[in-house]
């Protein structure tokens, strides 16, 4: 039975290292994604390519499973509560954002 892994980043080069050694690691491309969200906290919008979290999903058995819980721990992702904490902060409400509001990133 597989199961999925969801972890945020800070920028999407740290998502997209992550991405990167998962492939390496013999991850199915199709089975890994990558978005952006389109903005940042506080209601701003976020360039692209620097800012803004960036989400990881991988999709992996049993066997695999291990693996990717390792590699994407390696890599330190976000801490959600200690996101939220500063989120808020910052002025966001807490509102669950919209699908619209990330875009998804398609790497080769």
């Amino acid at each position: 039975m597989k199961k999925t892994i969801i972890a945020t980043y800070s920028t999407l080069h740290d998502a997209e290292t992550v991405v990167d050694e998962l492939v390496e690691h013999n991850f199915a491309r199709q089975d890994i994604g990558l978005a952006i969200s389109k903005k940042v906290p506080g209601g701003s919008e976020a360039s692209m390519q620097t800012e803004g979290p960036a989400l990881v999903t991988v999709t992996a058995d049993a066997a695999q499973m291990g693996v990717a819980r390792h590699i994407i721990q390696r890599h330190r992702p976000d801490d959600i509560d200690e996101r939220d904490l500063q989120w808020r902060k910052e002025g966001d409400t807490g509102d669950t954002p919209d699908e619209d509001d990330y875009t998804a990133i398609e790497r080769k």
